[in-house]
């Protein structure tokens, strides 16, 4: 593994080292060798030298784009590691807590469809639409209170759905 990136002047080629410490270099127009390809090399260890670094100093947040720690230290580390990127570990938790996300919309998508269709013109006009208690209530002619005791109402009988599920 490598542990440093090439520079960039030197990237017009791609030196691959084997195992047994013998080297291969790969240069443009051998074997129909493209920029491209020489790139997508580089770029490929460039991710494995960022993941040994971050893996090295056990790095596990991000600087923000001025090189702020989380309680604003500055610091000059940030030019040191440009992949801001999160560690694996910290990508596997976005991915479940996106999955976690869908199972919760598909879930109040079931909740909804067990509302009447008061109940879910009433969500529709105020989430959809964005519209405030007291405009729903003109519209039908009824008070702001019948609209937020409605929308209570609503709001119980989903939790209830999604808690059933």
């Amino acid at each position: 593994m490598r542990k440093f990136k090439t520079s960039k002047k030197k990237r017009n080629s791609y030196i691959y080292y084997y195992l047994d410490g013998t080297h291969n270099e790969i240069v443009l127009g051998m074997d129909a060798i493209t920029e491209e390809h020489i790139s997508l090399l580089h770029e490929w260890d460039d991710y494995e030298v960022d993941a040994y670094r971050k893996s090295n100093y056990k790095i596990s947040y991000s600087l923000n784009e001025n090189n702020e720690f989380s309680d604003g230290q500055v610091t000059e580390l940030g030019n040191l590691f440009p992949d801001n990127n999160p560690i694996p570990i910290e990508k596997l938790l976005q991915n479940i807590c996106h999955l976690e996300k869908i199972e919760q919309i598909e879930r109040l998508k079931v909740a909804i469809e067990s509302l009447t269709q008061l109940q879910k013109q009433t969500l529709e006009k105020k989430y959809l639409l964005n519209k405030k208690n007291v405009e729903i209530a003109t519209e039908e002619g009824v008070s702001k209170m019948a609209i937020t005791n409605r929308l209570k109402k609503i709001y119980a009988k989903l939790q209830k759905e999604i808690k059933a599920r």
